[in-house]
């Protein structure tokens, strides 16, 4: 079975929605200056803090880089696989707990304006 249809797209709508209009928020950033930061068109931002739609991949990632924040629920959609290099452990030697090791901080500094 493939990830994508593991993960309703209205969870994912929903949890990035909540997660963006948070975002913004706590930096203080309208949806027309992180239109222009991501180079995005602004009725495209609006849609997503609207919860009317998600960015591809490479703008999640550059909303992520841009302001230092990586959502909480994205390890929760992951499934987590066992490396079988290490005996079924998480990769990386992980704190043992049940989250996936994904090899990324909860969060990065953010990008000095």
């Amino acid at each position: 079975m493939l990830v994508a249809e593991m993960i309703p797209d209205e969870e994912v709508r929903v949890l990035f929605h909540e997660w963006f209009r948070g975002v913004l928020e706590r930096h203080g950033v309208t949806q027309a200056r992180a239109a222009f930061d991501l180079g995005a068109h602004p009725g495209t931002v609006e849609g997503w803090a609207r919860g009317q739609g998600v960015p591809r991949l490479g703008q999640f990632v550059r909303i992520c880089f841009l302001y230092g924040e990586l959502p909480s629920w994205l390890a929760e959609l992951c499934p987590s696989k066992p490396d079988e290099t290490q005996g079924g452990s998480d990769r990386g030697g992980g704190s043992g707990g049940s989250e996936p090791d994904l090899g990324l901080a909860p969060t990065w500094p953010a990008r000095q304006m």
